[in-house]
Parts: C-alpha cells; structure tokens; sequence
C-alpha cells in the first residue's frame, strides 16, 4: 500500500525535475531542448531503477533504489537457513502434500512461511497471502480461528468454524516469534496463539507428521 500511496509523490518529483531541466535549456536557449529533456529524463530513469549503490571513500555509503529492490528479492527468493523459506520447509511441504492432498483444508500461520505452501505444494491453506488475505485474518470466524483454535474440543464456536470451514489439519513451520518477526515485521505472536500454540499433548489434535520444529496435525472430530 505505501508503494502505491509513492507513485504520485514520484511522479511528481519526475514531472518537476523534467520542467527544470526544461527551464533551464529555455533560458540558456539550447537548440535541441527536447533532445535535452530525453536524456536528462533516462538519466533519472537509470538513477532510480539501474544504479546500484556506491561508496565515496571516506565519506560515506549511497545505497540507491535499485540495491534497496534487488536485496529485498534476493531476500525473499531464499531458501538458506538464514531464509523464512528454507530448503528443510520445502521438503517438508512436499511430504505434507502426500498425505493431505490439495483439496483439505489446513490451517496456518502464514508467517511461518506457509505463506508459500500453494505454489510450492499446491496445499490448500487457510491463512495464504492472497487477495482475500484481509478478509481471511479480520473477519470474526478468522479470528476465532487464530486465536482459540487449541480450545477446539472444549469450545463450541470453534468447533463449529472448524466444520463451517471444514478444517481437517493443522500445519506449523515455525516456533521462533523472532524469526517471523524478522521477515514480517507486522507478525504479531498474540493473534496467532490458538495455531502456535498446538502441540502433540493438545486434546484434538494428532500428531502426524513431524522434523524438528515443523509438525502436522490433523483435526480429530
């Protein structure tokens, strides 16, 4: 959204460079001042989206628009140990599919990297990072879901959001708040209690599938 909420102020500052560089190549009464304008307008261009960034010696660092974006997407294309997607995740997402299929149902943190889940293994997540993401983490069931889910057995509103929703597992990739709270500075551990908190002593849940701090659970009704 703060991308889009830019576009204006850009183009604005665009539009204004543009009409000094004009300005000026009135005044001086260059003759080819439309041959001016182009280049000094593909010389901002390069400046905002191919300069990566540069260091003046013992100066100071220029880290320019450019390297800002390509670290962000180098960032979230990475599947190291250092990654909120990691090459371990990745096979278990795989292994998770074999035994879900792609039509149930599995709720999700989606910070934990789950996020992913549908392009990776074509798993049919809850919580996923799409157009109805909004809807799906603010509407009353959701909420009901994220935050109580552990109580299923012993509530009866989320047993019944359970079935409404048809719920059949429950998927959790990561226990570390700050991990997710590195990549996903919005993360916030207390709106996701009733999925994090699940573990295999939670009555109605049964442990399926397991590798270090990822766990499958499937819903027992």
């Amino acid at each position: 959204m703060l991308a889009f909420c830019c576009i204006p102020v850009a183009y604005s500052g665009f539009t204004l460079l543009l009409g000094t560089v004009k300005a000026i190549a009135d005044r001086l009464d260059m003759p080819s001042k439309s041959c001016i304008v182009a280049i000094a307008a593909v010389l901002a261009l390069f400046i905002v989206f191919a300069l990566p960034s540069f260091a003046i010696r013992g100066v100071t660092e220029i880290t320019t628009p450019y390297s800002t974006m390509t670290a962000n997407m180098r960032g979230f294309t990475r599947v190291d140990e250092g990654a909120i997607l990691t090459e371990s995740k990745i096979k278990f997402l795989n292994k998770v599919a074999t035994i879900t299929g792609p039509n149930a149902v599995i709720a999700n943190t989606p910070y934990d990297g789950s996020c992913f889940a549908k392009g990776i293994a074509n798993l049919n997540l809850l919580f996923c990072n799409d157009e109805n993401y909004t809807e799906l983490t603010t509407s009353s069931w959701a909420i009901n879901l994220r935050s109580n889910l552990s109580n299923y057995v012993s509530s009866s509103s989320t047993k019944k959001n359970v079935r409404d929703k048809d719920v059949q597992y429950v998927l959790s990739l990561e226990e570390d708040e700050g991990t997710m709270k590195a990549w996903y500075p919005a993360f916030e551990q207390s709106r996701w209690t009733g999925i994090l908190s699940i573990s295999e002593a939670t009555p109605g849940f049964e442990l399926i599938l397991q590798t270090g701090d990822m766990a499958l659970y499937k819903i027992i009704n």
